[in-house]
């Protein structure tokens, strides 16, 4: 069966829910063709000018069994991933472990690359009516609030303020309400801008990106389509980390170029095209 995962966009936040229970087993969360999703999901986000808000049902920090840290070695990818991606719009929201928690990002360097390190928030909020539970981690913004029993709920509340300009505004609430159900309390919150650069500045790449297309994606084999008659000079395939895969001289006018591609395995790549207007890098997941 195929993970229930999905992406939306509202405004410019990029909602990225992965299933992380169905596909879990011995030594990974993510099985390759999600994890190259997911992988693809964040960097559609970054070239379109958008902040991650990524779903993650287990707990990102914490020790034992039951989250992220137990797969400690795919955890780090991931952060590699993302930070030698230049990622730097995301935050992670959780509800795994029965307690409200937030992190500023700080505790959060699973790095193991020589890429520069960058602060994701995390915001973990449960469980509305549940007994509270502790699964390990160091949080910034007061610590961690188990929820007392089943009788009282906790849940937290994402806001986004976004004006439209070079930047967008997240705050992180907390709230405990107690077993009568008429007593609300903040028990946490936190507040963080990032900035987005203005669509001005990516107008000019957008009408390259605009020209090529891959499709089918995912798939099998590499399939470009341009909108008109271009003149493809060089084919070159990265790996997320910018691994050098494989590099093609094409050297064709055409509107169409395929590739098979079966020594590759199943992942995300960046696929870098010389063109005769210039480079463009697409991303592709290789099934």
């Amino acid at each position: 069966t195929n993970p229930i995962a999905q992406s939306f966009t509202v405004g410019r936040v990029r909602f990225i829910l992965t299933d992380l229970r169905s596909e879990r087993y011995t030594f990974q969360i993510m099985k390759p063709a999600q994890r190259a999703w997911f992988e693809s999901e964040c960097l559609y986000a970054r070239d379109n000018n958008l902040i991650i808000a990524w779903m993650s049902t287990y707990s990102w920090y914490g020790t034992g069994p039951d989250n992220w840290a137990f797969f400690s070695i795919e955890r780090t990818e991931i952060y590699d991933f993302f930070i030698c991606n230049d990622i730097k719009n995301l935050f992670i929201m959780s509800g795994d472990a029965h307690m409200l928690a937030i992190d500023n990002g700080t505790n959060g360097n699973f790095s193991a690359s020589s890429c520069i390190p960058y602060n994701y928030p995390v915001f973990q909020a449960a469980a509305i009516n549940n007994d509270g539970s502790y699964k390990g981690g160091t949080y910034s913004e007061g610590g961690y609030f188990m929820n007392p029993d089943l009788t009282y709920g906790q849940f937290g509340k994402v806001n986004v303020n976004d004006a439209g300009g070079d930047s967008i505004c997240i705050a992180f609430e907390g709230y405990r309400v107690d077993s009568s159900g008429s007593n609300l309390t903040m028990m946490n919150s936190y507040n963080f801008c990032r900035y987005l650069p203005s669509t001005s500045i990516l107008s000019q790449e957008s009408t390259l990106m605009n020209l090529i297309s891959i499709q089918p994606n995912p798939s099998n084999s590499l399939s470009i389509h341009f909108k008109e008659k271009t003149q493809l000079k060089t084919i070159k395939i990265y790996s997320t980390l910018g691994k050098l895969i494989k590099s093609v001289n094409a050297n064709v006018f055409t509107f169409d170029y395929s590739i098979v591609l079966n020594d590759l395995k199943t992942a995300c790549y960046i696929v870098e095209l010389e063109i005769d207007k210039g480079t463009v890098k697409k991303y592709w997941i290789k099934t």
